[in-house]
């Protein structure tokens, strides 16, 4: 894999104190991701889902809302409503920062990255489609995302 960086963006990673390899490879540092939901379904037709999941890095301090130099957690949070287990609406939210303020270089203002998304369920068929910010940066463009899938497993067995 080769990574190429604009000249200018290069510029502003070096002189903002970040490294910028010139090789090849990358190197992923070990992190551990906790996480829980919580279901409650009411008469059939109605449920909710709320999630929450901490992704702890240990390769120093990072720019997350519990940061030290042992350990950095980024929180997300999420929860999904469905009706009749066919129709699945869901929004969360993740990248929680501190950055200078667009107004005042002088003052930091927490960030959040948000997410909203819809999912339709046609028997064994599942269509998501998803609308979140998933760059590192404000300057990224929203992305939509929409994902299929087909469930293989069988129905009978599982009664």
């Amino acid at each position: 894999m080769e990574i190429f960086i604009h000249r200018g963006r290069k510029n502003v990673l070096i002189s903002t104190g970040n490294t910028v390899s010139s090789g090849t490879t990358e190197l992923a540092r070990p992190s551990v991701l906790l996480g829980g939901g919580y279901r409650k379904q009411f008469k059939r037709k109605f449920g909710i889902l709320i999630e929450t999941n901490l992704e702890c890095t240990f390769d120093g301090q990072r720019n997350t809302l519990i940061a030290s130099d042992v350990v950095s957690i980024d929180p997300s949070i999420g929860f999904e409503v469905d009706f009749s287990k066919k129709l699945f609406i869901r929004a969360g939210a993740h990248n929680f920062q501190q950055v200078l303020s667009p107004t005042d270089n002088t003052k930091k203002t927490w960030t959040v990255q948000p997410s909203v998304g819809i999912g339709l369920q046609f028997g064994k068929v599942h269509i998501d489609y998803a609308f979140a910010n998933f760059g590192s940066d404000f300057e990224t463009n929203y992305s939509h995302i929409v994902s299929a899938s087909l469930d293989f497993k069988n129905d009978e067995k599982n009664k």
